[in-house]
């Protein structure tokens, strides 16, 4: 009897970004994409994971496409953006709602037209 070979951490990375690649290429992803080009010139929207939970899973399972997405200020380093979510001191500052509100603004506006 043959048994089917585990999954390596290479392999698990690998079928990720595969799923990553072909889970992004939505109208969402290239309207957010477009966007952000805009307001950054020269910037690329790559996806990566971090680890924890939203809402959006339940979006999900219905079908609808999710993202977790913003544009940050580099005032906040990133190592400690991740530790202002959901914590005593959670905040972004000034620099980031004025690049969140044209994302958005202009996200919307691609997307209905």
């Amino acid at each position: 009897m043959q048994t089917a070979a585990q999954p390596t951490v290479e392999s698990a990375r690998a079928e990720f970004y595969r799923r990553m690649d072909r889970d992004n290429l939505t109208p969402l992803w290239e309207v957010l994409t477009k966007v952000t080009q805009r307001l950054i010139p020269g910037s690329s929207t790559v996806p990566f994971l971090i680890v924890g939970a939203t809402d959006a899973r339940f979006f999900r399972r219905k079908g609808v496409v999710a993202y977790g997405y913003g544009l940050m200020s580099e005032r906040i380093p990133f190592g400690e953006f991740s530790k202002l979510f959901h914590g005593n001191n959670e905040r972004v500052d000034q620099e980031t709602l004025a690049l969140m509100t044209p994302l958005w603004e202009n996200t919307v506006k691609e997307l209905l037209g």
